[in-house]
């Protein structure tokens, strides 16, 4: 190249001028959220920011994407606004075979002791079909816990609830407004929560994107996010179960 006109090469003429900005976000960031605030197509805002390969920034206190040069005025001059509508807070994992706090705090880019503390555990052990909140931000002011829903099935009494959910009886008594004598039906759902929670928060679905790596299958993907097969087929308009590495996949889940 530093001889290119003596070996008669003539290379393309590049301008010597930056092509890329940046926007610095609060926090952790929603890929499809960010794609949709900046205009800018998902598949084309991983690839300028190829360390996130998955549906969202690491967790964090600031996240720094790449983005064409022309529009890196214009961003940062609407990016509060993006940051206070666009909070990544929970969402719930159903605890299936093979999984453990390490392999969960993995799969969410979070820690052990986070999920520990969030979901009041003593010990580092698990029990097939167990909820778990998982918060999808280490932002150290998010300070409220969701309330958890539990379905009531034969045998559960507000006692033995209460032992599960390390809460007592009478919070679960008061919060669902009945009395201590009671029957519980079964079918029927409680908010479980402690003096800690604020119980006006409402669980929604919300759309994220995932990132197809090596190794990846429906049934995992499914498995990690707690959610059926027929469903992300249904909303990628997938045909087959093939996916590929590198492949965005929309994926719905429960969040709060």
């Amino acid at each position: 190249m530093l001889n290119s006109e003596k070996y008669e090469i003539k290379l393309p003429d590049f301008p010597n001028k930056p092509v890329l900005g940046k926007i610095e976000l609060n926090g952790q960031v929603e890929i499809l959220a960010f794609s949709e605030f900046a205009g800018l197509k998902p598949e084309f805002v991983y690839k300028l920011n190829a360390g996130y390969t998955k549906w969202a920034s690491p967790p964090g206190d600031k996240t720094i994407f790449n983005i064409p040069i022309e529009l890196e005025e214009v961003l940062n001059l609407k990016k509060e606004n993006f940051i206070q509508t666009n909070q990544i807070n929970w969402v719930t994992h159903r605890v299936s075979k093979g999984d453990s706090l390490w392999k969960i705090a993995e799969e969410f880019d979070t820690e052990v002791n986070v999920l520990k503390k969030v979901n009041y555990l003593s010990s580092n052990v698990l029990s097939l079909n167990q909820e778990l909140l998982i918060p999808l931000s280490n932002d150290q002011n998010q300070t409220f816990i969701p309330y958890q829903a539990h379905i009531i099935s034969e045998g559960d009494t507000l006692w033995n609830l209460g032992i599960q959910y390390n809460i007592s009886p009478a919070e679960i008594a008061k919060t669902n407004g009945l009395k201590m004598s009671s029957p519980l039906r079964i079918g029927s759902e409680l908010n479980i929560g402690n003096k800690n929670i604020y119980r006006t928060i409402n669980s929604k679905k919300r759309t994220i994107l995932y990132s197809v790596k090596q190794g990846d299958s429906l049934y995992r993907i499914a498995d990690i996010f707690n959610i059926e097969i027929s469903d992300i087929k249904k909303i990628n308009e997938l045909s087959t179960n093939e996916i590929k590495p590198g492949q965005v996949l929309k994926i719905i889940i429960k969040a709060f």
